[in-house]
């Protein structure tokens, strides 16, 4: 029979840590590569959902007009084109993660509808902030007005109601800064 060899240093130890390393520079390598082969795409389908959201909330719109806008609490600032309304993506924190809120106001800072974006509040309580009876409660509230406590919070989803007032209360105050008001 022949006899075994000891296991040397080389293939106990320092073998393993040199294919591990490899395969996690491989892996490594294979991921940055689909990202950036796919960053581009990704960008242009977001900025589509984007674009068809504020066509939705502002139908009357010809096109939108992108204005810089620097605010805690402000994704994006949008001008229509042909002078119809503003849409501004608001965000506040929720329970679970932001909360980010497109406001549609007409050039008197009326809300004329409002859009839960990305909501990874919990299924069930949380999730009633995308109902459809809860986004009109915001329908006619004025910009120059706008309070949290307007809306009357949902029962057992205090963190998400919460999250939607404030996430409407920074577009109010977007908008007011963006029309001279604030």
């Amino acid at each position: 029979m022949s006899e075994k060899k000891p296991a040397t240093t080389w293939s106990r130890i320092v073998k393993p840590i040199v294919v591990l390393t490899v395969i996690c520079l491989l892996t490594s390598f294979a991921l940055a590569l689909t990202n950036d082969l796919t960053k581009d795409i990704i960008d242009e389908k977001q900025n589509a959902a984007a674009f068809a959201a504020r066509r939705e909330l502002l139908p009357e719109a010809d096109g939108f007009d992108k204005v810089e806008l620097t605010m805690d609490g402000v994704r994006d600032v949008y001008v229509a084109t042909n002078g119809v309304g503003t849409v501004i993506t608001g965000v506040e924190k929720g329970y679970d993660g932001d909360v980010p809120i497109m406001v549609a106001f007409d050039n008197d800072g009326v809300i004329l509808r409002i859009a839960v974006l990305e909501n990874g509040e919990t299924m069930g309580i949380g999730k009633q902030i995308e109902e459809e009876s809860y986004k009109e409660r915001f329908v006619g509230l004025r910009a120059d007005s706008y309070q949290p406590s307007d809306v009357d919070i949902i029962s057992n989803a205090t963190f998400s109601s919460n999250a939607a007032t404030g996430a409407v209360a920074h577009a109010a105050q977007a908008f007011l800064a963006v029309k001279g008001g604030a």
